[in-house]
């Protein structure tokens, strides 16, 4: 069964997928927010869970190119 991924938007508004696994090991949280390094731009920013319904294509498409 492969890991599930799950899907981010960065506070610059950067979409990517990462797994859950990912995301516990490479990642600070401080209360309930989460900062993570962006995959667009490399840059630690904090980071929101969104759900995939609510994404267009553009943004799906986006959130695919960059897994982590």
């Amino acid at each position: 069964m492969p890991p599930q991924e799950l899907f981010l938007k960065c506070s610059d508004g950067h979409f990517y997928m990462a797994t859950l696994q990912t995301i516990r090991w490479r990642s600070m949280h401080f209360g309930t927010t989460q900062f993570r390094p962006c995959p667009v731009d490399r840059k630690w920013r904090k980071a929101v869970f969104v759900k995939p319904a609510s994404l267009t294509k553009d943004e799906l498409d986006q959130a695919q190119a960059y897994r982590v």
